[in-house]
């Protein structure tokens, strides 16, 4: 390190740069992994929790429920696209009412 001469804290100084600089898009990083979005592509979202949707792959059986939709200014459910997994559309789960013996 003939190139430091008599300075070596010149090193040190970019050693503390370099650290910061990574633990600063490390943390951006993380911020922006655990960013919720509360807005939908319109803009808006619909509560739909009390609809109680469930929808399961047909590939692997993953079963999701949804809280949340895009609100195209319709009440209803038409022209709702189901999610999609495995690369194929799910499909709602609908259980049949318990009856009681």
């Amino acid at each position: 390190m003939k190139w430091l001469g008599d300075h070596p804290y010149i090193l040190v100084f970019l050693a503390i740069a370099i650290v910061f600089l990574l633990w600063k898009i490390g943390i951006v990083t993380l911020s922006m992994l655990g960013a919720t979005f509360e807005d939908g592509p319109s803009g808006q979202t619909m509560n739909v929790e009390n609809f109680d949707l469930r929808f399961r792959c047909i590939v692997c059986a993953t079963e999701v429920k949804l809280t949340r939709v895009a609100d195209d200014e319709e009440d209803d459910f038409e022209g709702f696209a189901p999610p999609k997994h495995c690369r194929e559309e799910m499909v709602l789960v609908v259980e049949a009412p318990e009856t009681v013996s």
